[in-house]
């Protein structure tokens, strides 16, 4: 037969597993719920990146363009150059060729 201290033993033993496994399962919880903002923080990280990475290759592509229309501009300013030259060069030659 059990006796009351026996009963009393069994009844504060399953009350501190009940206590254990609660706290457990709270850990359990709180752990959960810090992996998962982690996970938030690190997907809104990758997020940004790929953003920033976006932005820095359309400023890379506009600063080529850019680059790409100075130097059709550089080349064209020479061709007119060239252009004056030969046009100078044969009034010089008319002027000096023409007899006085």
């Amino acid at each position: 037969m059990t006796s009351r201290l026996e009963i009393s033993k069994a009844s504060t033993q399953s009350q501190d597993i009940k206590e254990n496994a609660h706290a457990l399962l709270a850990e359990s919880k709180k752990e959960r719920i810090k992996t998962e903002e982690e996970a938030r923080a690190l997907r809104n990280r990758i997020n940004l990146l790929m953003n920033e990475d976006k932005k820095a290759q359309r400023k890379l592509e506009e600063t080529q363009k850019k680059a790409k229309a100075l130097a059709d501009i550089k080349l064209e300013n020479q061709h007119h150059l060239i252009e004056k030259e030969e046009v100078f060069e044969i009034l010089i030659l008319k002027i000096y060729s023409h007899p006085i």
